[in-house]
């Protein structure tokens, strides 16, 4: 705005001259042009006036001054068309002489809204002195004139005609009402149809995907984006996902709490961050609803979303809510969801829902980490309890099972033994009853046996012949293996 502020000055000061010079009479002007471009160039002035006033006062606030640029726009362009037409129509007038001649750099617009230097006649007489026109002797303006309201009228049936075609893109689709009955839905491409007001064509996109925060007011998406960071910003503080930090998207919600220790009944609040992507149906009956039954979409499916997540949090305690898949709980709030869009006749699509977190209330930060803490550690001190219940457990088994294993062998030998004894006592029994000078014999060898085991013994046979006197025999004496027989 001070740029066009500051270009402004030189350019009055151009027409302060061009108005100097045109002040004269034109025969006698070494510019005869002076005047008219002084109405051009004091256009030119204003414009960059208003432009830059305009611009300084929107940066300031005061968009209301919009407005007066617009009108200043619309004024140049209608000069600017006053002098297109100059051109399109300097080939249909007459010639005039060389000292009458003017050149087109001229705005009888410029000098009807801008204040005019001089007096001069009416407007034929000012355009028959200055380019010689004569608008009662001009074949082509009275031609012009005679066709300017067919041509006109022309024009108009055309541009009405015209309103009977409707283009629509690849992403477009439109509803195609006939005296404002709904008749049928357009696809993207070029349709004829009755012109306005007869047929109508409402458009609607087809296939665009949008996602909503559940917890942002409607409205409130622009005004809430996080900041953006440069590449090598090292504090990224501002785009963290941890839940003890407060973002824009979570919402609270309330879920029931049950104490263990006085079977009390109360409601904790935990946060979620959830987004919901919707569209508008791909048929026919889905975009008449949306066009005919919604008028804001984002606030029908906000409004339908908080309801369903406030149902299901309301049955799960905090703890469940914390730790349950979100997975399944995305798909169960999707289909409910759904559910209640279709029971509506909304004709809107539920592609996804998306839980991004789900967390007690930042404000509750530190005290939940707190609790966390001493859960993990009790919850720790009860396993390694258990653990060591079955370390002991297991010794104490495994020393049972050997004890029994113990004595249930030494059990079985002692009766082993017992019957071995038995069955011996039996066998001699009979032995003796048979023939008691063997048994006796046998036992007297066996005896001896015993004995000579236990003894280191010397034998001298008495039928050796001594020569050269006594032999000792240094063998040892070693008894038959025993039979297992």
């Amino acid at each position: 705005g001070i740029t066009l502020l500051a270009l402004a000055f030189p350019v009055l000061v151009i027409e302060r001259r061009l108005a100097l010079v045109g002040g004269g009479a034109p025969a006698t002007s070494e510019l005869p042009e002076a005047a008219g471009l002084a109405r051009l160039v004091r256009l030119l002035v204003w414009a960059l006036v208003v432009g830059g006033a305009s611009e300084i006062a929107r940066a300031l606030g005061a968009s209301v001054v919009l407005y007066a640029l617009w009108v200043m726009t619309g004024l140049v362009i209608v000069v600017a068309a006053e002098l297109a037409l100059r051109l399109s129509v300097a080939p249909f007038l007459p010639v005039a002489a060389l000292a009458e001649a003017r050149g087109l750099g001229d705005s009888a617009l410029a000098g009807l809204l801008l204040p005019r230097l001089g007096a001069g006649g009416g407007n034929g007489t000012e355009l028959k002195e200055r380019f010689g026109i004569d608008l009662s002797q001009s074949w082509a303006l009275s031609f012009v004139r005679a066709a300017a309201l067919p041509l006109i009228l022309a024009l108009l049936l055309f541009g009405w005609l015209l309103s009977g075609v409707t283009t629509l893109s690849l992403q477009e689709r439109g509803v195609y009402e006939r005296l404002g009955s709904p008749i049928s839905v357009f696809k993207s491409g070029l349709h004829v149809h009755l012109p306005w007001p007869f047929g109508v064509v409402r458009r609607l996109e087809v296939g665009a995907v949008h996602e909503l925060a559940v917890g942002l007011e409607a409205g409130g998406e622009d005004a809430k984006v996080p900041a953006r960071l440069a590449a090598d910003t090292l504090d990224t503080r501002l785009v963290d996902r941890l839940w003890s930090s407060k973002h824009a998207a979570d919402a609270l919600y309330l879920v029931p709490s049950l104490d263990p220790m006085s079977n009390t009944r109360s409601a904790q609040v935990l946060g979620s961050d959830v987004r919901v992507f919707y569209r508008i149906g791909l048929d026919d009956a889905s975009a008449r609803a949306a066009l005919y039954g919604l008028a804001q979409p984002q606030d029908t499916v906000r409004t339908a979303a908080r309801r369903h997540l406030s149902r299901v949090f309301a049955t799960r305690p905090l703890m469940a809510a914390i730790g349950e898949d979100r997975e399944q709980l995305s798909a169960a709030v999707r289909r409910a969801l759904q559910d209640d869009l279709n029971a509506n006749g909304s004709g809107l699509e539920i592609i996804a829902v998306t839980i991004d977190s789900i967390h007690p209330p930042v404000e509750a930060a530190a005290a939940y980490h707190g609790v966390q803490e001493a859960t993990i550690i009790a919850a720790r001190e009860v396993a390694d309890a258990h653990r060591n219940a079955t370390i002991t457990k297991s010794d104490k088994t495994i020393e049972a099972i050997l004890a029994r294993a113990n004595g249930e062998w030494k059990a079985a030998s002692r009766v082993a033994e017992a019957n071995a004894e038995s069955t011996l006592r039996s066998a001699e029994a009979v032995a003796f009853r048979t023939a008691p000078k063997a048994l006796a014999l046998e036992r007297w060898l066996a005896a001896l046996a015993t004995g000579l085991r236990r003894s280191q013994l010397d034998i001298i046979d008495h039928r050796l012949q001594l020569v050269d006197g006594t032999v000792l025999d240094m063998r040892n004496f070693f008894p038959e293996p025993e039979s297992n027989e």
